[in-house]
């Protein structure tokens, strides 16, 4: 995307708003002597269903989120821009074998400022502020000692042991902290909801960045509303997601995410024509159970374009008959946003 200018109001300030879809290298204007920076990860992709009775296996997770504000450039120099690739959702089996995990997606960067991890392999969401490869409740100098791969430098805050430089607790209702820094925030990607085996359609969606319970919005607020000063809505920057499909003779496949970044694909319910779940901010809908047992599952949805969010989850068959699970839907790239007044 190219620079985008927000006409000149009242006091004669002008808003620059710079979108990287792609990695390259940036060269800062003379004007852009204070930057604010939106940095996401990549998103995984979904896990492909097999034959099963019970269960949904894994959707895609969110990259991580992260933001600093009135960070100094002085209008001079280039910076490296990273944006980190999504990963690709893996095919069904036909087997009671498990359908393989997505590769890791990608870290996103803006310079060595600002970084946002990308989902792994084992589906876990990105973190913020870190670009290694330890993931979840590892994350921390305890275990990654190269003090290169955090940026910027911070504390997450826990609801229980105080503080702890870069470290992230996950429960069983998701992220209880968020990155805090001097003039900075971020927020892990959303993590899948509940498996569906019990739970209605509306509590098996994916979730948003920062949360893995369904429907909640973190402190940081991640659709489209809330973007407009980034000027990603009106321009088109990031895709729209894609709904699951439909298991043989099933139920509907789950609607894709609202409009967003960095949420979780969505998984599917366990029941013979059981539907999708919707997707997080940004992410693939779940693919559908087939209304009877040993037939193809549905495929889980793309996750929208630089959206860092997830794919869902193909839906499995069943442990009869010759059907095949669906596949797993894509993650997305990520995306970095720069904002500046001249």
């Amino acid at each position: 995307m190219g620079l985008t200018q927000v006409p000149a109001v009242a006091g004669g300030v002008t808003h620059n708003i710079q979108a990287f879809t792609s990695s390259t290298t940036w060269t800062v204007p003379t004007s852009a002597k204070y930057v604010d920076v939106l940095v996401v990860g990549g998103g995984g992709g979904g896990r492909g269903g097999f034959r099963n009775t019970s269960n949904c296996d894994l959707s895609g997770f969110g990259g991580g989120v992260t933001i600093m504000k009135d960070l100094y450039l002085g209008g001079t120099g280039s910076i490296s821009i990273t944006v980190g690739s999504g990963s690709n959702g893996t095919a069904g089996s036909s087997t009671t074998t498990r359908a393989s995990v997505s590769s890791a997606a990608g870290f996103s960067a803006f310079g060595t400022y600002a970084y946002s991890q990308g989902a792994d392999m084992n589906n876990t969401s990105g973190a913020p502020a870190y670009k290694g490869t330890t993931y979840g409740s590892s994350i921390g100098f305890s275990s990654d000692t190269t003090q290169a791969n955090y940026a910027p430098l911070g504390l997450y805050t826990r609801t229980t042991g105080g503080t702890q430089l870069m470290q992230t607790t996950e429960t069983s209702t998701g992220p209880t902290n968020a990155f805090l820094g001097v003039n900075s925030f971020g927020v892990p990607g959303g993590m899948q909801e509940n498996n569906g085996s019990t739970n209605s359609a509306a509590n098996i969606c994916g979730a948003h960045p920062g949360h893995k319970v369904t429907g909640n919005n973190s402190i940081f607020t991640n659709t489209l509303t809330t973007l407009d000063f980034y000027n990603l809505n009106s321009s088109g920057t990031l895709g729209t997601a894609t709904a699951g499909t439909s298991g043989a003779s099933g139920g509907a496949g789950g609607a894709g995410g609202i409009a967003g970044f960095g949420g979780s694909g969505a998984l599917c319910r366990s029941l013979a024509g059981g539907v999708g779940g919707q997707g997080g901010a940004g992410a693939g809908g779940g693919g559908s159970w087939p209304g009877t047992v040993g037939n193809n599952g549905g495929n889980g949805g793309n996750a929208g374009t630089n959206t860092g969010s997830g794919g869902g989850a193909g839906a499995n068959t069943g442990s009869t008959g010759g059907g095949t699970g669906g596949t797993g839907g894509n993650g997305a790239a990520g995306i970095v946003v720069v904002h500046w007044v001249s």
